[in-house]
């Protein structure tokens, strides 16, 4: 039996969309998130224009443990967004999940690294932000691709992955083919628009103007030499934070810039061997194929194994607990 998935990235430029056939990328879109907030409907619209698929991935914000979009309550959609105002790009999230419930798709929201029983309880006290879903999808696809390469099984799979996106980096850690701690993007060093993890005095002293997409990279070149440099060695430091959790030098990067960063990163010197995240397509979304993957193995497709190993259906509890 034919198997086909969808997987939705709910990016901070764009949203991508990626489709899969028996787990081989077929289909692929992205819209301007700019456009996707404004008129969520475009989002439902894009995927149906692929045809009918047997299971669907959507953006699942902060995430759940693994959940219908259709059994979704109030208290998920407050666990999901952890809104405390009106952005517009959560009021975009919020309104595509709703129309996913009302039309009846067969999709499902999938579970942050904070739900996932391969992390220890410890390692969540006082975090949010491990890795958010679409993380969890773009490491799916990176053990994946390091599997098929390296011919190897997933139980075999172990790497630190550095997600280098468009706005925030994040940093999980894999052993044997199941995450086992992370750094989220809020929690990591400073990304090319967002600051990064706060120091306590300074968002006391900016209260209010204080902005978690604002601070990185982009304005810090402007204001400061060294910028760059402050950039690269924050993705170092939170490689070895990580280590202490899974002792490994190898790094999968993953971002539409990780070729050129993994020549900045082995120039500095690094300890580090790093490889690039080349999918069977050029400048397509880790995130968004990940995401598709995942919802092949949940429809029972060639990705069972994945998912399996992965433990993503045993998925469980709140980003809000182990909070004191």
């Amino acid at each position: 039996m034919r198997v086909k998935a969808c997987g939705i990235d709910p990016g901070t430029k764009t949203w991508a969309i990626a489709t899969t056939t028996d787990g081989k990328l077929d289909g692929y879109a992205e819209i301007d998130t700019k456009e996707a907030v404004e008129s969520p409907r475009k989002i439902i619209d894009a995927v149906n224009s692929f045809g009918e698929f047997d299971a669907i991935a959507a953006p699942s914000g902060y995430g759940l443990p693994l959940k219908k979009t259709s059994e979704l309550n109030e208290q998920d959609f407050e666990l999901l967004l952890l809104k405390k105002n009106e952005r517009k790009a959560i009021v975009g999230l919020e309104r595509v999940l709703r129309e996913m419930k009302a039309s009846g798709m067969n999709a499902f929201v999938l579970p942050g690294v904070k739900h996932l029983q391969t992390v220890p309880d410890y390692r969540k006290i006082n975090k949010i932000d491990l890795g958010t879903p679409d993380k969890v999808c773009a490491c799916a696809a990176a053990i994946e691709d390091y599997c098929v390469k390296e011919k190897r099984e997933y139980a075999e799979a172990s790497f630190l992955f550095a997600e280098i996106g468009s706005a925030f980096n994040a940093f999980l850690a894999v052993d044997c083919g199941k995450i086992v701690d992370g750094i989220g993007g809020s929690c990591a060093s400073m990304g090319k628009k967002a600051r990064g993890r706060v120091d306590a005095e300074l968002a006391y002293l900016m209260q209010e103007k204080a902005n978690v997409f604002s601070g990185g990279l982009e304005d810090a070149e402007k204001k400061c030499e060294g910028a760059r440099e402050a950039f690269l060695e924050g993705i170092s430091k939170d490689l070895n934070a990580l280590r202490v959790s899974l002792d490994c030098r190898r790094v999968v990067l993953s971002g539409r810039n990780a070729g050129e960063l993994k020549k900045e990163l082995e120039l500095r010197g690094s300890e580090f061997e790093f490889e690039e995240l080349k999918l069977e397509k050029k400048n397509v979304k880790a995130a968004a194929v990940g995401a598709a993957l995942v919802a092949d193995g949940l429809a029972g497709g060639r990705m069972q194994a994945l998912v399996g190993n992965m433990k993503l259906k045993e998925s469980r509890g709140s980003v809000l607990e182990f909070i004191c």
